[in-house]
């Protein structure tokens, strides 16, 4: 309880100042401190998420061997897409998909997959890996943003998938020295939507996934097909 709040995951740079305006440093001074005066500084789900872990309250499941599987989502179209910023829309939606069963299952990745099916059946997979695990859509997205220049749009896509494996406990924490640029991207991206990550799991707990998602998400029809890479798959 004596270690810096540092320790736990979803604090990040931002989050720390904020903490360290109220002079709490260590996990003990988070762990005792007024949940409202918490949720006045971090917001109501941020600070309830960090307020719970700084008293070991923790309700998932443990998960051994979790380096021997992979989360992912891939669906097949009925016509070819020949627009790269089709792919990468398809992918936005994958990816808030998938982060969300790796949050379910409290994993976090390291490493993200796209993999791409052409018209003529050939399938193609590029991967990125960052030293440091991520838990949200977005950072998930910025790891594999790169990727999308192998993709060959004139040849006709008919399969879009994103698969993600070698996971962490999402309470590793980050570091701060990572030199890989994907990663301190991919890093602060995590930080910046740590709390309406939380806000947005909460909200579909009670309401149902529909209730809400990303915005670059909502003009699709598209819903998620019955195609999933999971668990040992």
């Amino acid at each position: 309880l004596f270690r810096s709040v540092e320790a736990l995951w979803g604090v990040g740079p931002a989050t720390l100042a904020k903490l360290q305006s109220v002079s709490i440093k260590s996990v003990a001074e988070l762990a005792v401190i007024d949940l409202q005066i918490l949720k006045h500084l971090l917001g109501d789900a941020h600070a309830t998420h960090l307020h719970q872990l700084a008293n070991g309250v923790d309700n998932r499941e443990v998960e051994p061997n979790s380096d021997s599987k992979s989360i992912g989502h891939e669906e097949t179209f009925s016509a070819d897409i020949f627009d790269i910023e089709t792919v990468r829309g398809h992918l936005v939606r994958m990816s808030d998909l998938v982060a969300r069963r790796c949050r379910d299952e409290g994993l976090a990745p390291r490493t993200c997959t796209i993999k791409i099916k052409y018209s003529d059946f050939l399938s193609i997979t590029r991967s990125n890996t960052s030293t440091t695990p991520v838990t949200s859509a977005q950072a998930m997205m910025q790891m594999v943003e790169g990727l999308l220049v192998d993709v060959e749009v004139a040849r006709g896509v008919r399969l879009v998938g994103i698969s993600t494996r070698n996971f962490a406990a999402p309470e590793a924490q980050l570091s701060l020295f990572d030199q890989g640029t994907h990663s301190q991207d991919a890093t602060s991206l995590d930080e910046v939507w740590a709390p309406a990550t939380a806000a947005i799991d909460d909200i579909r707990e009670r309401f149902g996934d529909d209730a809400i998602g990303l915005a670059s998400t909502m003009h699709s029809k598209r819903r998620p097909g019955s195609s999933k890479w999971g668990p040992g798959q």
